[in-house]
């Protein structure tokens, strides 16, 4: 499977205010669901982050979480606009532990 993923962050020789800059994750098919489900919301939300070892910090805490606590806490503090509306911490859940009767990313029909 061949994933690529782009990160985006501020240029800081233009102050974050004109241009930005891309660099792919060569490491983003070895995450974890949650993780990778997170940075996609992330990306519909066309959040840049401050530059790309911000980016390797944020993942490294994504990694580490355990709960639905820890990713809503996590995501909430990343300040875009419709995080805490869309309730990811819920979708990273059902992603991480999926029950039948509520996952809506497991297919049982198989």
């Amino acid at each position: 499977m061949n994933e690529k993923y782009y990160v985006y962050y501020e240029d800081p020789a233009t102050d974050g205010f004109s241009k930005s800059l891309k660099k792919e994750d060569k490491k983003f098919s070895t995450y974890n669901p949650g993780t990778k489900l997170m940075l996609d919301y992330l990306y519909e939300q066309d959040y840049e982050f401050y530059d790309y070892e911000d980016y390797e910090m944020f993942v490294e805490k994504l990694e580490a979480c355990r709960c639905q606590e820890d990713v809503e806490s996590l995501m909430y503090n990343m300040g875009t606009d419709y995080i805490d509306e869309m309730e990811v911490h819920i979708a990273w859940m059902d992603l991480m532990f999926p029950r039948p009767e509520k996952s809506p990313h497991i297919n049982y029909d198989n």
